[in-house]
């Protein structure tokens, strides 16, 4: 397995701080902070996210009942896959979603 030279390997800093004083026998103030850091968090860009569709552009009838073509699908869960670039193009099927996550 080769090792990227240029890979910054990511890391998380906890923190916590406090601060207590007391004023009187009956009265103290007390002061906490509790957090997490992340740094260098690789990302990752889905290019094959479905394509949110405007309501003008949305259209139904016989041009979208081919799966395999792109087609402006009205912005629903059952159409996600419909709605993906790479499907289209490489004629996956909304039943079979080869190129769902890329």
């Amino acid at each position: 397995m080769a090792f990227d030279p240029q890979y910054r390997w990511p890391y998380s800093i906890q923190l916590n701080f406090g601060v207590q004083q007391q004023f009187t026998n009956r009265l103290a103030v007390s002061v906490r902070y509790v957090g997490s850091l992340n740094r260098k968090s690789p990302l990752y860009n889905d290019i094959n996210g479905p394509v949110f569709n405007t309501p003008d552009k949305v259209t139904s009838g016989p041009s979208c009942t081919d799966k395999t073509k792109y087609c402006p699908y009205a912005n629903s869960r059952s159409t996600i896959n419909n709605r993906r670039p790479l499907n289209s193009m490489f004629g996956a099927s909304a039943a079979n979603p080869i190129y769902s996550n890329v």
